[in-house]
C-alpha cells in the first residue's frame, strides 16, 4: 500500500496532490526507479497476458492510492465535525456536520468536495453572506369599468362622438391611467459553497470599511492607482465596458450607506436639543446628496443596458463612480512599519475599545478573546462601524477556532504590544528559556523614540557626567573610570534587582529586572528613581518559576550567567541608540544588586549572611558580607564607632563567598559592596517595624490604650510602620506627664527612640539622590541615637522578663547605613542617599509581574508573562 505523508493537506492546489500521487505510483511499480511509462512500454514486447497483468497492477495501485486519499479526507472532515477538547468549538458548519453524519452517498459527496478543494478547510466550509438590495420599480396602472351612456356623459364627460358604438347601452372604456413609482428594500440570504481553491475563498471580514473598495488581490483601493506614470491603465479607460459594469457594486454600497444614515437620523430625531437638530440637518443634506448621485448613476447605467453601446453618458457614469470612491467610499489610510524581526506591522492607531481589551491583563487570553467575540457579534449584527473593527474581527476568529494563545501576535500587529524580540537561552531545562535581552530592549526603545523617557528618565548626558564626578569621590577605583574615561557622559549607571513573588497556586516566581539610578525624583526630592509608574522606571529581563531551582540551583545560575553575559557585552561594546542630534552609543554600567537580605544571599551565593549566626561555635562564619561581624572577636551587636568590625583594616580583604556567583563577574571596585543594603526591608520591615510593634504591646502592658484589635486597612507593604511611629511618638509624649517613677525611664526611652526614628526617616526622604555632608552627618547621628535607645530598651525588657525590643542582625545592617553616611560625609563631598537602594518601587513592580503570572498556564508561564509585560509597556508609551 502506498504510504502518504501525514501533512497531505498542506498542498496548495489539487495539482500538487496529483503529482505526489503519481510519483508514489511510479516508485511502487519500479524497483529500479524506472517510470511507469517505461514499464508499460517494456511490457509491449511481451505476450498480451503479461501486458495485461502489468496494467492491472498499475490500476490496482492507483485504486489503492485513491482509496487512501478518501480515507484521509474522511478523517480530516471528522476532526472538523468533532468538538475541540479544550474549547469545545466546532470548525464545520451545521450543514457539513449533517451531511457527514448521514453517511452513504451524502458523506461520499462531502468527501469528494473536500478533495476537490485540495484539503483547504477555509475553502470547504460554508460561507453565508448577507446582502442588502434596494431597487426602484416603475408601474403603470390602467383602470377599466362598465358604464352606461348617461354615465359616460355625466360622470366621465364623454361626448356621443366617442369611438364606441352609440347603439350599445354599456361600454367597456378606459377610465383613467395612473403611474406609480415604488421603492422596495429586499433582504435575502445567499448560501454559497464551492470546491474551487480560488473562487470559493471566504470573503474578507467587515472591518469598519467597505469591502467594495478591495481589488481582486485583496488590497484596499488607493487613489494613487488611478494615474500611473502620467497616464491611465487599461482598466481606467472611461469608455471601457468593464468600467460601466462595475457601477452595480458602487450602487449597492451607496444604498447600504443610505440605510445606515436613515437609522442614525431616526435616532437623532428623538433628540430635541440644538446640537441634535443641527447634526440631523447636516446628515439629511449628506443623505440627499448621496441619493442624487445614486439616481444619476443609475439612469446612466440603465441607458447603457438598453442601448448596449458606449456614449458620453457612460463616461459620465465612470466619472460619478470615481467621485463616489473619493468621497463616500474614501478608504482609511493604513500605515505600516518594519519591526526588528523584519516583519511589516500595522501602525494604525487602535480605538479605545481595543486598548481597553489590551489593558485587561487580569484575565486570560481565552477570556479576552471570548469577550471580544461576543462584543463583535453584536456590533456586526447592528452593522456598526468602529475604529477597532479589524482588531475585534481577528480576536473573534481566534476564539471560534480555539487559537486564543495567538492573541499576542494580533496585539503586536496592531501596535498594542511592544515589538521587543524574545530570545531563548539554554539554562539546562528541556526547552529553552525566554528572556528580553538588554540590547534588544534598548534598540526597541530607541526605535519608538522612548529611550530618553524610560532608560534615561528624562536626563541629559551632561547629568551623567555630573553623576560620575560625584561618584568618583567615594569610589575612585571603580573600573568604569579606567575603561570609559573619555566617554563617561555616555555611561548610564543602573542597578539590578532580583526578588521572588507569589505566582499561580501560591508558588514563588523569580522576577529579574534592572533600572537606571537617575530617576524622576519623588514628591520631596529630585533624581531618585521612585516616582512614576514602575512599568516606565523598571525593565524586565526574565521570570523563572521557583520550583524549577528549589532543589537544583543550576538552572538559576545559568540564567544569571546569560544575564551577566548580556550586561558585559553592553558594558564593553555599548548599544547604539537614536537621539535628536544623531545616533549615540551608550554604555550601561551596573553599580550593584538590590534586594532583601535573603535574596542577596541566594543570588550572590554569600557564605556570610544573617542565617550564619553561630555564637557558640569556635569558628563562626560571620553574618555580614560587608565586614567580619559575627566572626570570632567581631561581635555584630556592637554599634558604636569603635566596634571591632568597623575598625578592622582587613575587613574587606576576603570575599564573602566560597563559590562565586555569575553576578560577581560584573565590574566592581569592592566585592562585597556590590550587594546593596535595602532600607525598606532593613527599617520598614525590620528594625523600626519591630520597634513599633513592641511599643504598641508596651502600651497595653501599661494600660495606655485599651486592649483589643485594630481595624484592618489596605496598607501597602511596610507603609504602616511610618504611621505607627508617628502615633507612638504622640502617645508616649503624653504618657510621660503622669507615669510612675518605675516606668519613667522605660517610657522616655520609647518616646526618644520614636523621635529619632521619625527624624531619621524625614532626613532621608526629604533629600535627593545626593545628600549634603551636613545633612548626611545629622541623619547618621539620629540613626545611631535610635540604636542606642533600642539597645537600652532591650536590656530593660530583659530585666522585666518581657519579650520586647529584640535585637536582630538587621540592627547591624542599620549600623552600616549610619556609619557609611558618617564616613562619606567626613570627606566633605556629597554622599549617595540610602533611599536609592530601597526597594519599595521594586516590590510594586514584582507584584505587578506576578499578577500577570497568575492568569497564565503553568507550561507557558514564562513566555506569556513576557508578552503581557510588553503589552503593559506599550500601553504606557
Amino acid at each position: 500500500m502506498v504510504k502518504m505523508p501525514s501533512k497531505l493537506w498542506s498542498c496548495n492546489s489539487l495539482a500538487a496532490g496529483q503529482d505526489f500521487a503519481h510519483d508514489q505510483l511510479q516508485r511502487t511499480i519500479s524497483d529500479d526507479s524506472v517510470s511507469l511509462d517505461a514499464k508499460i512500454q517494456e511490457s509491449s514486447g511481451t505476450s498480451p497476458a503479461t501486458k495485461t497483468k502489468t496494467l492491472g497492477k498499475a490500476g490496482q495501485i492507483e485504486s489503492e492510492a485513491s482509496s487512501n486519499l478518501e480515507r484521509r479526507a474522511e478523517a480530516a472532515i471528522g476532526r472538523m465535525c468533532a468538538p475541540k477538547r479544550r474549547s469545545g468549538a466546532v470548525t464545520a458548519s451545521p450543514t457539513v456536520r449533517a451531511e457527514f453524519a448521514a453517511g452513504g452517498d451524502r458523506r461520499t459527496a462531502i468527501i469528494r468536495q473536500f478533495l476537490a478543494a485540495a484539503g483547504n478547510k477555509d475553502t470547504f466550509v460554508r460561507n453565508v453572506e448577507h446582502m442588502l438590495r434596494r431597487s426602484r420599480k416603475h408601474k403603470v396602472k390602467r383602470v377599466f369599468g362598465w358604464f352606461s351612456k348617461e354615465q359616460m356623459k355625466n360622470d366621465l364627460k364623454f361626448t356621443p362622438r366617442d369611438k364606441y358604438q352609440e347603439t350599445v347601452k354599456l361600454y367597456w372604456v378606459e377610465r383613467d391611467m395612473l403611474a406609480e413609482i415604488e421603492d422596495e428594500t429586499e433582504e435575502r440570504f445567499q448560501d454559497r459553497r464551492s470546491g474551487d481553491g480560488k473562487d470559493g475563498d471566504p470573503p474578507a471580514p467587515m472591518t469598519g470599511r467597505s469591502n467594495a473598495l478591495m481589488g481582486d488581490d485583496g488590497e484596499l483601493y488607493d487613489e494613487t492607482d488611478d494615474d500611473v506614470a502620467g497616464g491611465h491603465g487599461a482598466n481606467d479607460d472611461p469608455s471601457s465596458p468593464d468600467a460601466v459594469e462595475n457601477v452595480d457594486d458602487v450602487l449597492d454600497q451607496v444604498l447600504k450607506i443610505r440605510s445606515k444614515l436613515e437609522n442614525q437620523m431616526g435616532k437623532l430625531a428623538v433628540i430635541k436639543e440644538a446640537e441634535g437638530e443641527k447634526a440631523l440637518k447636516n446628515m439629511r443634506t449628506r443623505a440627499d446628496k448621496i441619493m442624487r448621485l445614486h439616481d444619476d448613476v443609475a439612469e446612466i447605467k440603465a441607458n447603457f443596458d438598453a442601448h448596449k453601446k458606449l456614449s458620453d453618458a457612460c463616461s459620465l457614469a465612470v466619472m460619478e463612480e470615481k467621485k463616489l470612491r473619493k468621497t463616500v467610499f474614501k478608504p482609511v489610510k493604513r500605515g505600516s512599519e518594519t519591526g526588528l524581526d523584519g516583519k511589516r506591522r500595522c501602525v494604525e492607531p487602535p480605538g479605545p475599545a481595543a486598548r481597553a481589551v489590551a489593558a485587561a491583563v487580569g484575565v486570560s487570553e481565552k477570556q479576552a478573546c471570548a469577550l471580544s467575540e461576543a462584543f463583535w457579534d453584536e456590533l456586526e449584527a447592528a452593522e456598526a462601524t468602529i475604529a477597532s473593527g479589524e482588531f475585534f474581527t481577528k480576536l473573534a476568529r481566534l476564539s471560534r477556532t480555539g487559537h486564543s494563545a495567538r492573541m499576542g501576535a494580533v496585539l503586536e500587529n496592531h501596535g498594542l504590544q511592544a515589538c521587543i524580540p524574545t530570545t531563548y537561552v539554554d539554562i539546562g531545562l528541556k526547552k529553552k528559556h525566554p528572556v528580553l535581552r538588554v540590547q534588544d530592549m534598548l534598540a526597541e526603545l530607541s526605535a519608538v523614540g522612548k529611550v530618553g523617557e524610560i532608560f534615561l528618565q528624562g536626563h541629559s548626558f551632561s547629568d551623567m557626567d555630573d553623576f560620575w564626578s560625584l561618584f568618583r569621590n567615594h569610589h575612585p577605583h571603580h573600573p568604569v573610570f579606567k575603561d570609559h574615561s573619555r566617554r563617561l557622559q555616555h555611561c548610564i549607571p543602573m542597578y539590578l534587582h532580583c526578588d521572588e513573588g507569589t505566582g499561580p497556586k501560591k508558588r514563588g516566581v523569580l522576577v529579574m529586572q534592572y533600572q537606571p539610578v537617575l530617576g524622576q525624583g519623588s514628591r520631596r526630592a529630585e533624581d531618585l528613581n521612585t516616582a512614576g509608574s514602575t512599568y516606565r522606571t523598571r525593565i524586565l529581563y526574565s521570570v523563572l518559576s521557583v520550583h524549577l531551582y528549589n532543589k537544583k540551583k543550576t538552572f538559576l545560575f545559568q540564567l544569571l550567567q546569560h544575564w551577566v553575559n548580556d550586561l558585559l557585552d553592553a558594558y564593553n561594546s555599548g548599544i547604539k541608540i537614536a537621539m535628536e542630534n544623531g545616533p549615540v552609543r551608550i554604555y550601561p554600567i551596573v553599580l550593584g544588586l538590590k534586594g532583601d537580605w535573603a535574596g542577596l544571599a541566594k543570588f550572590g551565593r554569600l557564605s556570610r549572611n544573617f542565617q550564619r549566626d553561630a555564637p557558640s561555635s569556635s569558628n563562626p562564619p560571620g553574618v555580614c558580607h560587608l565586614c567580619q561581624a559575627g566572626r570570632l572577636g567581631f561581635p555584630w551587636h556592637h554599634f558604636e564607632a569603635d566596634a571591632a568590625w568597623l575598625t578592622d583594616p582587613h575587613a574587606k580583604d576576603d570575599v564573602p563567598w566560597n563559590h562565586p556567583s555569575p553576578i560577581s563577574q560584573l565590574p566592581s571596585d569592592v566585592a562585597g559592596d556590590f550587594y546593596l543594603i535595602d532600607v525598606f526591608h532593613t527599617l520598614h520591615k525590620g528594625v523600626m517595624g519591630d520597634f513599633a510593634a513592641s511599643a504598641l504591646v508596651v502600651m497595653m502592658d501599661l494600660d495606655l490604650v485599651p486592649g483589643g484589635s485594630f481595624q484592618a486597612r489596605s496598607w501597602f507593604k511596610g507603609a504602616d510602620t511610618r504611621c505607627l511611629l508617628s502615633f507612638v511618638e504622640w502617645r508616649f509624649e503624653r504618657a510621660l506627664a503622669d507615669c510612675s517613677n518605675d516606668d519613667e525611664e522605660y517610657i522616655k526611652l520609647i518616646w526618644q527612640a520614636a523621635v529619632h526614628a521619625n527624624a531619621f526617616m524625614r532626613k532621608l526622604y526629604n533629600s535627593g539622590l545626593w545628600m549634603k555632608p551636613k545633612r548626611a552627618t545629622a541623619a547618621s547621628d539620629l540613626g545611631l541615637s535610635f540604636l542606642r535607645c533600642f539597645s537600652r530598651l532591650a536590656s530593660l525588657s530583659y530585666m522585666r522578663r518581657k519579650p520586647r525590643f529584640q535585637i536582630v542582625t538587621k540592627c547591624h545592617m542599620f549600623a552600616h547605613i549610619n556609619h557609611s553616611l558618617r564616613l562619606e560625609a567626613a570627606t566633605g563631598h556629597p554622599t549617595m542617599n540610602p533611599i536609592a537602594f530601597s526597594c519599595q518601587a521594586d516590590e510594586d513592580f514584582v507584584g505587578k509581574v506576578c499578577a500577570m503570572t497568575r492568569v497564565c498556564h503553568g507550561r507557558t508561564l514564562h513566555i506569556k508573562t513576557l508578552q503581557k509585560y510588553k503589552l503593559n509597556l506599550a500601553l504606557r508609551w
